[in-house]
């Protein structure tokens, strides 16, 4: 028969064995537990022909593959903006180190005046989805453009935020040069203009006047009284067509009082606009710029408005327009309303270019230019509106 203190000591090896194996059996199920939410990647096998390593091929880790390739910065933030996750691309974009950037908040990678902005597109990616343009602050290089998604996302069984984070500081760049050209162009188009406007002053309205005065002189001598001279209105119809020249040697110019600001040069047409066509009703509501714009922002304002008032005089069947030209803060505006008959915007540009339709055409092209957008308003019976928008950096205020 074993002896008591025989008992207790087996019976004390046993609950030290159990505790092993309890220990060993709470370190298994956190293995499992790790492994089923795919924070492990692999696993060390040790055995007869030394350490082995599987890695584990699930849905998650092809899900962090994916990710990781793609071109795009992606990264799991908290509330408050503490990056939970992010792949190497969006640490490459910042220039930081991948382990710098977990766990530091997003905040610290946005300039300062878009940090509320970025909230409240937080804010909605809590609720359902929210997209918009930022500038990253970099470490080394001046900040990029980029465009940041935000979606709703669980974390960890807390709410949290998923963001993707586009670069595109190409498209900004392809863009810029876009906008480029189309300024040369519509720089070459105002330097055509005034040699076809010179041309034709120099050159045919010369040879009408001059006409005219031949006329003139010749008239004495004939027998045929004033009243009835066939060469009367022959002379009458040079000087009409001299005039009809003129006036298209003066649109083809721009207005020498554009030299003294937009609004100047807007008022003085408008004046002769209304002298010529009394019936038309033109109220004026204009910033006074004087010489803040730089001549290419005054130019394609002033073709824009010019273009505008052609439309309205032609097609529109109004009898008042009313013109507005606007400074804000951050932005140009012109808007030229009138109360005719209407029409229906396009809804393709290229299909109205093509149909021979270029005066809107030409007013969109200028608009963008300038960096800004052009904008119709229009319905059958109610009337025409003709926004410009352009970004006020342009001034040189």
């Amino acid at each position: 028969m074993e002896k008591p203190e025989d008992l207790l000591q087996k019976i004390a090896a046993l609950e030290d064995q159990n505790q092993q194996i309890q220990s060993r059996l709470e370190e298994a199920e956190e293995a499992l537990r790790a492994i089923g939410s795919g924070e492990v990647d692999a696993l060390v096998v040790y055995g007869d022909q030394g350490e082995r390593i599987y890695t584990l091929q699930g849905a998650e880790h092809a899900y962090r593959v994916m990710v990781e390739s793609i071109h795009e910065g992606a990264a799991n933030i908290k509330e408050d903006g503490t990056i939970l996750y992010c792949n190497k691309r969006l640490a490459e974009m910042l220039e930081m180190p991948l382990e710098v950037v977990l766990g530091s908040s997003f905040h610290n990678y946005l300039m300062p005046a878009q940090k509320e902005t970025f909230l409240e597109l937080t804010h909605n990616g809590l609720e359902s989805f929210g997209k918009a343009e930022f500038n990253l602050a970099c470490y080394q290089r001046p900040a990029i453009p980029v465009l940041i998604t935000a979606s709703a996302a669980e974390v960890d069984g807390r709410r949290g935020i998923s963001l993707v984070v586009t670069d595109l500081s190409e498209q900004k760049q392809a863009l810029a040069r876009e906008r480029e050209l189309q300024a040369r162009l519509m720089e070459q188009r105002e330097e055509e203009r005034v040699r076809i406007a010179r041309n034709l002053h120099d050159g045919p309205l010369q040879d009408l006047i001059g006409l005219s005065f031949a006329l003139e002189a010749f008239l004495p001598k004939t027998r045929e009284p004033a009243g009835e001279n066939d060469l009367v209105p022959v002379r009458e119809g040079v000087l009409k067509i001299a005039g009809d020249l003129r006036s298209v040697c003066n649109e083809l110019r721009p207005p020498s009082t554009i030299r003294f600001g937009l609004s100047r040069a807007i008022q003085y047409q408008s004046e002769d606009l209304q002298a010529k066509y009394p019936n038309l009703k033109i109220r004026l509501e204009l910033a006074e710029d004087g010489q803040s714009l730089p001549n290419d922002v005054r130019n394609g304002f002033f073709r824009i408005y010019q273009e505008c008032m052609n439309n309205v005089i032609r097609h529109a069947n109004a009898t008042v327009v009313n013109i507005r030209f606007v400074i804000n803060q951050n932005s140009l505006l012109l808007e030229v309303h009138d109360n005719g008959k209407g029409f229906q915007p396009p809804q393709d540009w290229v299909e109205l270019a093509r149909q021979g339709h270029l005066g809107l055409v030409g007013m969109r092209e200028r608009a963008e230019a300038l960096g800004g957008k052009l904008q119709v308003l229009s319905g059958n019976c109610n009337g025409t509106t003709i926004q410009v928008e352009t970004p006020s950096g342009f001034t040189n205020a």
